[in-house]
């Protein structure tokens, strides 16, 4: 009678089949797609939306060895670092952020990316250890921040504080 073992719902479909674009997964009383499972998964395990910056990871390398030795993470959910650097005297923790615009003041950056630096501010900090937070833009130019107790404060690819920019003088 039917091509399946079940009448058609409403839409005209067969119970049993599964949908085109979604498939779907029985958890204990009621199916969800695997599109919503994998979102929970991301909520429970505190990993944040977005791809992971293969790209600018890559391009992120050739600048970190300039500063010592680079050691890579294996990615993994939590995870606060991508790598780190072991320079002469210091140690630094990067994270590395893909943003759309870089021309942002540190405050809206802090907004933006109050969650990377919450994950950051877990590290201890100290004068050998540095939380840095690196912003690459869609064309791979970037910004360096390092993370502090209260703030961020711009730093050079050779992890040294830049000069803050006071008003103009004319």
């Amino acid at each position: 009678m039917y091509p399946s073992d079940s009448p058609p719902d409403i839409a005209g479909r067969f119970s049993n089949e599964r949908s085109h674009h979604h498939e779907y997964v029985q958890t204990g009383r009621e199916t969800v797609s695997r599109t919503q499972l994998h979102g929970l998964y991301h909520w429970w395990s505190g990993m944040t939306r977005g791809r992971i910056p293969v790209r600018a990871l890559k391009k992120a390398g050739p600048i970190a060895e300039t500063r010592g030795r680079v050691q890579h993470f294996v990615r993994e959910p939590g995870m606060i670092c991508d790598f780190e650097i072991v320079g002469p005297g210091i140690v630094s923790h990067v994270r590395i952020s893909c943003v759309r615009r870089l021309g942002c003041s540190p405050e809206e950056i802090a907004r933006d990316l109050a969650d990377e630096i919450a994950a950051l501010r877990l590290i201890a900090s100290s004068r050998e250890i540095s939380r840095e937070l690196w912003l690459c833009s869609p064309r791979y130019a970037w910004r360096f921040f390092r993370v502090l107790d209260t703030g961020l404060a711009e730093i050079g690819r050779d992890g040294m504080l830049l000069p803050v920019a006071g008003p103009a003088q004319g």
